[in-house]
């Protein structure tokens, strides 16, 4: 997960208008990556169809348990967000209106 330190309130992140990418993000495209190379390779040889069936299969249930992570982490990063904002004044959370929601959204989503 990516940390950002909180200083100076939230200018860094109001500034930052460029989209993040997650650490789970990250590991799902890698294991994209890797399944398109195992794919490419059982065309190739066709006597490595057994052992690339039963690397999609795995790598499958993999993408499967990161998905769930990344709902965790979206969790947390919602979580940090909502602390990090409640900890300012009245006056400091005005110019940061946006809903922890809508914070992840804007940095996060890749669609």
């Amino acid at each position: 997960m990516e940390i950002v330190l909180i200083t100076n309130g939230l200018n860094n992140l109001k500034t930052n208008k460029i989209m993040k990418q997650t650490a789970v993000d990250w590991i799902i495209e890698e294991i994209n990556q890797q399944q398109k190379r195992y794919i490419d390779l059982a065309k190739k040889d066709k006597s490595m169809k057994k052992e690339v069936d039963a690397i999609l299969t795995s790598t499958t249930l993999l993408k499967m348990k990161c998905e769930q992570a990344k709902e965790m982490e979206k969790q947390q990063i919602i979580d940090a967000y909502e602390y990090s904002t409640s900890q300012f004044s009245v006056d400091a959370r005005i110019d940061y209106p946006k809903s922890a929601d809508q914070y992840y959204n804007e940095q996060f989503k890749n669609k």
